[in-house]
C-alpha cells in the first residue's frame, strides 16, 4: 500500500470513474485502474463497485476511505510542525577567575553547534545573590573565606548555597620581577621587600589583600599608599607584565597563567572557598548540571 493509491481513492470516490480520476491525477486510465486493483488485492476487499454508470464506493470502502483521509490529515499536521527543539538556556554570574573560564570554554566548545542551546555568562555582576533572586542568573559563582559571607541569610532568602572547592591566593608578578628571581633561588618569598614596589589594585584586591593580612603578619608591611587603582582586567594584567607592579588574586589555573605570561606565587595559608549559589525555587537544569560537573573537572585538576 503506497500513498500515491490512497490518493487514486480518494480522486476515484471524488470523480466517480477512473478515467476522470485520472485526469485529475495527471495519470492514465489503465493506470489508476490497476494501482486500485492492486490495493482491492492487497487488503482483501472492493473499495469500488464497478458498472457502466461509473464507480460506486461500497459499504467497507466507505470505512477504508475515512481512515484513508485521515492519514491525509495527520500527514499535513506533520508537514506544518515546528521541528525546532525548545530554546534551553544557561544563565551565569560569576566572578572573572580562570578556572569559571576554563569550564565555560569547555562547556561552550561542547554544545557551540547546538540550535537549541543559549549560554550567558555575565562577569560584573555586582551583587550575584540578588541576581539569583530576581531570575536574572540560574547559576552564582563565587570565591570567598571561609565565614566572610553570611550564607544563613541567602539560604534564608530561598538561595541554596554549596561549597564546591577551595583555591589559593596568589601574587601576580612578570616573570623577571626581582621577587620572582628571589624566589626562584631560595624558594621563600621576601615579604619584606613588597613596600618598594606598588600594588595593582583591581576591583577586589583590596578585600582579598585585607583578608590575607589577617593570616600572614608579614603582609602587613605592604605600603598600601603606592597603589595604582584601575577598574579593568585587562590593564591589571598589561600593567603587572609591563612594570614593577604587583598584585593579588585568585589561584590561576597553568594553562591560563602561561597564556597570561606573568608568574604567581602562592600565599602561605591563604584559601578561599569556591560557592555555587542557585535559586531553592528552581532546580536545576540538565545544562547547569552539566557545567558544574566540568567545573569540578577543573578543580579536581589543579595540582
Amino acid at each position: 500500500m503506497t500513498l500515491i493509491q490512497l490518493k487514486y481513492v480518494i480522486a476515484c470516490e471524488k470523480n466517480r470513474s477512473f478515467s476522470a480520476a485520472a485526469k485529475e491525477m495527471f495519470t492514465s486510465t489503465s493506470n489508476i485502474s490497476k494501482a486500485i486493483h492492486n490495493l482491492e488485492v492487497e487488503i482483501g476487499y472492493q473499495v469500488f463497485n464497478r458498472s457502466v454508470k461509473g464507480l460506486e464506493i461500497t459499504d467497507r470502502g466507505k470505512l477504508f476511505l475515512k481512515h484513508t483521509k485521515a492519514v491525509f490529515v495527520e500527514l499535513d499536521c506533520i508537514n506544518n510542525l515546528d521541528l525546532k527543539l525548545p530554546i534551553h538556556r544557561l544563565k551565569i554570574a560569576g566572578t572573572p577567575i580562570s578556572f569559571f573560564f576554563e569550564a565555560f570554554t569547555k562547556f561552550v566548545s561542547k554544545y557551540e553547534n547546538e540550535d537549541w542551546v543559549e549560554l550567558q555568562f555575565v562577569t560584573n555582576c555586582r551583587d550575584i545573590p540578588n541576581s539569583i533572586l530576581i531570575g536574572e542568573s540560574d547559576l552564582g559563582l563565587m570565591v570567598a573565606p571561609k565565614g566572610y559571607y553570611d550564607t544563613i541569610q541567602w539560604t534564608k532568602k530561598g538561595i541554596v548555597t554549596k561549597v564546591i572547592a577551595s583555591m589559593g591566593i596568589n601574587f601576580y608578578f612578570r616573570k623577571d620581577h626581582p621577587i620572582v628571581l628571589e624566589y626562584q633561588k631560595t624558594n621563600v618569598i621576601p615579604y619584606e621587600r613588597f613596600s618598594k614596589y606598588p600594588m595593582i589594585d583591581y576591583d577586589n584586591n583590596t578585600f582579598l589583600l585585607n583578608y590575607v593580612s589577617k593570616i600572614e603578619d608579614s603582609l602587613k608591611g605592604i605600603d598600601r599608599t603606592k597603589t595604582i587603582k584601575i577598574d579593568d582586567r585587562y590593564w591589571k594584567i598589561e600593567l603587572v607584565k609591563r612594570t614593577s607592579g604587583f598584585s593579588l588574586g585568585t589561584q590561576m589555573s597553568e594553562t591560563y597563567t602561561s597564556n597570561l605570561g606573568i608568574c604567581t606565587l602562592p600565599v602561605d595559608n591563604a584559601k578561599v572557598d569556591v560557592l555555587v549559589l542557585y535559586s531553592a525555587h528552581q532546580p536545576l537544569n540538565e545544562l547547569a548540571k552539566d557545567f558544574l560537573a566540568l567545573l569540578k573537572e577543573e578543580f579536581n585538576e589543579t595540582p
